[in-house]
């Protein structure tokens, strides 16, 4: 399926199961709202779901591994070749989201969709848009086409889960170098305006947090 042909596909959220949300949290002797986003987010489920009650007993996380060309520069603390290293690691579910998740009853899809180097593993699904992106620093980290594939196979794994019943989902990615691209991704935000501190912050601090000279 295709990013327009899932975006063309979802559907409105169910107000009546969102109402019939609302009117539970209603009726318990607890302050209005008083479990703020949580309860927002339950509403929401049940508008998502279709269900007063939404059923989240069957629950997964897919976790998309893959390398970020940028640690040519040396933003990192440790080695391009540890995303492996991680990745294998899920496949054994010895790897810290793999436990966190069996104590919640979850279960653990890692994809490598872009690890420099093969995975050894045959419980880590392979969905391999290229082996690491580009240097951001000096050329774009992917091509249109690929940044889009990448997205289309994380509608496919999103779509595999629900076919096999699971009703809740989190997506996540793990690849070294991350935190630098993360902050290179958001849209018209400067480099000073996402690592700063608050200027309030600043302000109590008595000294600059960002140099422009160091961009």
């Amino acid at each position: 399926m295709t990013l327009e042909q899932t975006i063309s596909a979802i559907w409105p959220l169910d107000e009546k199961s969102m109402t019939a949300a609302r009117n539970r949290f209603a009726n318990i002797a607890m302050p209005l709202g008083g479990l703020g986003l949580l309860q927002d987010a339950i509403v929401q489920l049940a508008g998502i779901l279709g269900q007063p009650v939404p059923d989240i007993s069957r629950r997964a996380a897919v976790v998309f591994c893959a390398d970020n060309g940028v640690v040519a520069e040396g933003v990192t603390q440790c080695g391009q070749e540890m995303t492996a290293t991680v990745a294998e690691n899920m496949g054994r579910g010895e790897s810290t989201v793999c436990l966190m998740a069996k104590q919640l009853g979850m279960d653990v899809f890692p994809v490598d969709i872009g690890v420099a180097r093969p995975i050894k593993s045959e419980k880590v699904l392979q969905f391999v848009v290229r082996r690491g992106t580009a240097n951001l620093a000096h050329e774009p980290a992917m091509t249109r086409k690929e940044a889009l594939e990448a997205v289309e196979i994380g509608i496919k794994m999103a779509k595999m889960c629900a076919e096999k019943g699971y009703s809740l989902l989190i997506g996540g990615e793990m690849g070294i170098g991350n935190t630098t691209t993360s902050a290179a991704a958001p849209p018209r935000r400067s480099p000073a305006r996402m690592l700063r501190r608050s200027q309030d912050a600043e302000r109590v601090c008595q000294r600059p947090v960002w140099s422009e000279k160091s961009q």
